[in-house]
């Protein structure tokens, strides 16, 4: 009884400190704290967040394991399902990606699994799309080593080949702030990214901070 409360506080401690990493954006950390919280209890909670981790660090094969796992005992969960798909998208698992993507389009309304649907069936826009994943974490790697103007040109070809993905446009932004860049380009990205995704809060702060930031000098 008393390991079982020892083991399920130390689960807890694991899961707040993991998804505090996951919302700083620090995936290292918060996947070494999901793979802590699963050797005392891997359910789908755990797993899940852990799955998010491998996605960020870009171990996309890893990621599809465990997701095809929750997928099969959760019974087409939306949010699941979504994610197989990015990951069958990005490591080219065509035939997977429409799969999944059948069951959604019938499952739920969406304009956006429409869109996924049909860019799984183009041969160009489905490679595409995978290229862009790559130029992204290739756009990730410079910048960690505080390379933002090689950062910048890997992201900018990520947005050429798949410009639909907001996150592309706000991280492009932050390269160019961090590589000392003029306001003016870095509000543009940002505004692009809010047009994409105009309930993203995140996006908002960053462009106020923005303005905030660049007033004041």
């Amino acid at each position: 009884m008393l390991q079982n409360i020892l083991d399920k506080n130390k689960e807890i401690y694991h899961q707040k400190k993991g998804l505090k990493n996951i919302n700083s954006g620090d995936y290292k950390k918060a996947l070494h704290h999901f793979e802590k919280a699963i050797l005392i209890n891997s359910d789908h909670t755990n797993n899940f967040h852990y799955s998010i981790c491998l996605i960020a660090l870009n171990r996309f094969y890893d990621a599809i394991q465990i997701l095809e796992k929750i997928d099969n005992e959760l019974d087409d969960d939306i949010i699941i399902m979504t994610l197989l798909v990015d990951c069958y998208l990005t490591v080219r698992y065509w035939d997977k990606a429409i799969q999944v993507l059948n069951i959604l389009e019938k499952k739920v309304d969406n304009p956006f699994f429409k869109k996924m649907y049909s860019l799984a069936h183009d041969e160009v826009k489905r490679e595409n799309y995978a290229l862009g994943k790559e130029s992204f974490f290739s756009a990730l790697d410079y910048a960690e080593n505080n390379d933002f103007d090689s950062a910048f040109i890997q992201m900018r070809r990520a947005i050429a080949l798949y410009e639909e993905n907001p996150k592309y446009y706000y991280l492009l932004a932050t390269f160019l702030e961090k590589g000392k860049k003029d306001k003016e380009g870095i509000e543009y990205y940002i505004e692009k990214a809010i047009k994409l995704a105009p309930d993203n809060e995140t996006y908002k702060k960053y462009l106020q901070y923005i303005k905030t930031k660049y007033k004041s000098k």
